[in-house]
This record gives structure tokens, C-alpha cells and sequence, in this order.
């Protein structure tokens, strides 16, 4: 009886996380990533924002939050508060070479 081998490639993909955009402001930046959020977009929040960032707003999912102020921006940082019914969040940004991206997000409830 004649024998058969059978030879199987094992494939192996990866997802690359999307390459950062950077935007021209911080409020730009902080408005991207808020945006993404009423959609359930991680991967465009995930375009302006460090991964512990996203993970941050997205655990906030639900709540009506707006941007109640911002910093000058001097430093190549920025922080914004960020307002919801029920809390209150910080926001930090910092200035790349591909322009703002939010690096952290810190939510204190009420």
C-alpha cells in the first residue's frame, strides 16, 4: 500500500496597532478620543491616544462626559478636565513628532 504525507504551513498573523495621527491641538486630540467613544471605536481612539488612555475612557462607557477646560499647553504637556453627572476626569497630553496625543486619563467619581 503506497503511504501519503501530508505537509500543513502553520500561518501566523499579527495586528499591528494603528500608527499613531498626533493632532494639531490638545483639545484636538482629547475631542478625537472622546469621539470614539459614543461608536465603540477603539481602533480610532487608539489612533490619538496611548493604549492605557483608551482602556480609561472606554471603562467609562455610558457616561455624558464634556471637556470643561484646558491648560495653556506651554511645556509640550497639556492637561484638560473632563465633566461627567457623576465625576470628574484629568486628561494628559503630551506633544510627539507626530503632534498631541492623549497619554493617560484619570477619572475620580463624585
Amino acid at each position: 500500500m503506497p503511504s501519503t504525507t501530508t505537509t500543513t504551513a502553520l500561518v501566523t498573523t499579527t495586528t499591528a496597532a494603528p500608527p499613531k495621527v498626533g493632532f494639531p491641538t490638545p483639545r484636538a486630540a482629547l475631542e478625537h478620543l472622546l469621539g470614539a467613544l459614543p461608536s465603540n471605536d477603539r481602533v480610532g481612539a487608539a489612533q490619538g491616544a496611548e493604549p492605557a488612555a483608551v482602556d480609561a475612557l472606554f471603562a467609562l462607557q455610558g457616561k455624558a462626559l464634556r471637556i470643561y477646560q484646558c491648560d495653556t499647553a506651554e511645556f509640550m504637556t497639556s492637561g484638560c478636565t473632563i465633566r461627567a453627572a457623576d465625576g470628574t476626569g484629568q486628561v494628559n497630553m503630551a506633544k510627539r513628532p507626530e503632534g498631541w496625543i492623549v497619554t493617560s486619563l484619570f477619572w475620580s467619581p463624585a
